[in-house]
């Protein structure tokens, strides 16, 4: 880790350079990598959604579901050789606390489950 160097500013990023480049969903459109990490690929965090009534979980709201499936689908298609989808079995919740975490919708949608393998 001697030679890790942080890139703060994507124009400075060199596509021969041997890094790892972190940046939200909103500023890698345009952009294309071999390899992409999308995280977070849990429910209520992708794509984002909260309780419509407190303590109601058959009556829940989404925070902008088309923005978030716009931001997905440009999540996914940076990849030029693989996209890992991340999901986890734990989550923060919006109370600051740890719950169980479910995968995402969106790993299911048009029949993604299909070319995806889990590993």
């Amino acid at each position: 880790l001697e030679d890790v160097a942080l890139v703060s500013d994507i124009d400075s990023y060199n596509e021969d350079d041997d890094c790892v480049v972190l940046m939200t969903l909103h500023k890698s459109k345009g952009l294309e990598f071999d390899v992409v990490f999308h995280l977070n690929m849990n429910e209520w965090e992708m794509p984002g959604k909260h309780l419509a009534v407190e303590g109601d979980f058959d009556s829940v709201t989404f925070n902008d579901y088309n923005q978030d499936l716009d931001l997905h689908y440009v999540g996914i298609t940076r990849a030029r050789k693989v996209c890992f989808l991340v999901s986890s079995s734990r989550r923060t919740n919006s109370s600051g606390r740890f719950s169980n975490a479910y995968p995402s919708e969106f790993l299911g949608i048009n029949g993604l489950e299909q070319l995806r393998t889990n590993i």
